[in-house]
């Protein structure tokens, strides 16, 4: 199984399982994943756009799904980056405004390597990229 955690369905992948924070069911849908049934998790454009509490809450349910030598990829807004680019007036305004208007929580990534520590998943790579910050994990098949 394959997962797709997104905000709504503008981001569907086909041949994955998607859930949409947008939806009002998206934790239970999350929670009847069984445990350790995915070989990836793709979280993109979601946990940004949800309560910090509810954020947290939903890396640590999905992370759960991951099965022993499975993948793990979350992307979410680069807030440094973006700060940085605005206050150097090398980002418009407008563009600046969308991204903080959708944006409920900001996640540090501490936050998300100790959530992958709780789940036995190892750091593969993190990386900043225009305005997102991805973070790759490998859970250890042994």
């Amino acid at each position: 199984m394959k997962l797709n955690i997104t905000f709504n369905d503008d981001k569907d992948i086909g041949n994955y399982t998607n859930i949409h924070l947008s939806s009002k069911t998206y934790k239970q849908e999350l929670q009847e994943i069984p445990k350790q049934s995915c070989e990836h998790i793709l979280i993109t454009d979601a946990i940004n756009r949800i309560e910090e509490s509810e954020a947290i809450e939903v890396i640590d349910l999905s992370l759960r799904c991951l099965k022993n030598g499975g993948n793990v990829t979350i992307s979410m807004v680069d807030f440094n980056t973006l700060c940085t680019a605005h206050s150097s007036g090398s980002m418009d305004h407008e563009i600046m405004n969308g991204i903080v208007s959708t944006s409920q929580c900001v996640i540090e990534y501490p936050v998300i390597l100790k959530a992958f520590a709780q789940h036995s998943i190892k750091l593969v790579s993190s990386k900043s990229t225009s305005l997102l910050y991805t973070i790759d994990g490998n859970k250890d098949a042994s």
